[in-house]
């Protein structure tokens, strides 16, 4: 939905309809699907959103990870994050608000969640 953008890109809920938002949460979960695919045993990949919404976030990995055991998060860490280690949640994926580096000016909105397939 790009509604993390929104405080650069004003024109956003001027181009965009309710319906977007409901269609756009089923749309991610089938590329996260069908990226998965693509992901070797053993290997990682990170989904990511820029909007805040839980529905195309959080809630799109969890439900990925409920349907796909081979499946599961790898936590960032604070260490790795940085200047974002404030953005860390308790299940180890990145949320950013624009509050976060306020000194600097903000960031977007993003959520980010680093998934690894098991075996290889």
């Amino acid at each position: 939905s790009a509604l993390g953008t929104l405080r650069r890109h004003p024109e956003g809920p001027w181009i965009k309809h309710a319906s977007d938002l409901e269609r756009f949460p089923a749309i991610q979960a089938r590329l996260l699907e069908v990226a998965a695919g693509f992901v070797r045993p053993g290997g990682r990949m990170v989904y990511c959103v820029c909007t805040p919404l839980n529905r195309e976030g959080v809630d799109i990995v969890d439900a990925f990870l409920a349907d796909n055991p081979e499946w599961s998060r790898e936590p960032a860490s604070s260490d790795e994050l940085g200047s974002f280690a404030g953005a860390l949640t308790k299940k180890g994926d990145v949320a950013t608000m624009p509050p976060i580096l306020a000194d600097v000016g903000g960031c977007d909105a993003f959520f980010m969640s680093r998934l690894v397939r098991s075996g290889g």
